[in-house]
């Protein structure tokens, strides 16, 4: 079987970059800015992001359930892939960009479950992706792996 080339590789690796990258300053100042900059308290902020990730256990699987059996002329896992960047865009903007005005422990977790909405409606068909690459195991590693080594870098260069 013939091994995928450094540039497929490296193309398919920088899908992860803006992500990576976007979820340094999401973890980093989302949870100080609402609790200080906007007068959340600490402990709602921490239960907002505890129950906003808990909605995963239910996304995660339907998406990768509805990925699986999609039929597009772009493929099943890109339509899911571009579906996405509507929903990670505004939600990305409402976050940061709150009215302070209106800002309660609700908005923060309609915000921050339509973040996570996004995020798995991105990266569970990107990640399924990476494994119809190629049907060799050891290609497959090798595509996670420069996926990973590139993610890495781009969030280390998002701090």
């Amino acid at each position: 079987m013939k091994s995928l080339s450094r540039k497929n590789l490296f193309f398919f690796g920088l899908a992860d970059m803006p992500i990576q990258m976007a979820s340094v300053p999401v973890a980093a100042f989302i949870p100080n800015y609402y609790g200080q900059d906007l007068g959340i308290s600490l402990a709602a902020v921490g239960l907002v992001l505890i129950l906003s990730r808990s909605f995963d256990a239910i996304t995660d699987p339907l998406i990768g359930w509805l990925s699986d059996r999609t039929v597009s002329p772009w493929g099943r896992r890109r339509v899911w892939m571009i579906l996405a960047v509507p929903v990670l865009m505004v939600s990305i903007y409402k976050l940061f960009f709150p009215d302070p005005n209106n800002v309660s422990a609700f908005y923060l977790f309609i915000w921050l479950t339509f973040l996570w909405l996004g995020w798995t409606m991105l990266f569970i068909p990107y990640y399924a992706w990476a494994a119809e690459l190629t049907a060799d195991y050891h290609e497959r590693s090798r595509v996670t792996g420069w996926r990973s080594s590139i993610g890495l870098a781009s969030a280390k260069e998002g701090r």
